[in-house]
């Protein structure tokens, strides 16, 4: 079977890096990923009505700052529906 190339844009299997930047920072930072979690219990289910709640908790959640890596949340790359997908897996309980 031959694998498949990823397209350009892909980065660790999301669209691209800003994409992919934003879902581990929410998953690997731990108040980020509490107050993402409060949020998302509260009815801030999509990325886009998320990242407009997250300006009113200050600057340090409008945008990523990891050494030479600087994202902004309102960036056009990021993919608002990837992120509001990984919302969903990581805080909606699992159905059996």
């Amino acid at each position: 079977m031959k694998a498949t190339k990823p397209t350009k844009q892909e980065y660790n299997g999301y669209a691209n890096h800003e994409t992919w930047k934003v879902a581990n920072y929410i998953s690997n930072d731990e108040a980020l990923y509490n107050l993402c979690k409060a949020l998302y219990a509260d009815g801030y289910k999509s990325f886009g009505a998320m990242k407009c709640k997250l300006r009113e908790y200050g600057n340090k959640w409008q945008s990523i700052h990891t050494g030479i890596d600087f994202i902004d949340w309102r960036s056009d790359e990021i993919r608002c529906a990837e992120i509001t997908n990984l919302f969903k897996s990581l805080y909606e309980p699992t159905k059996r």
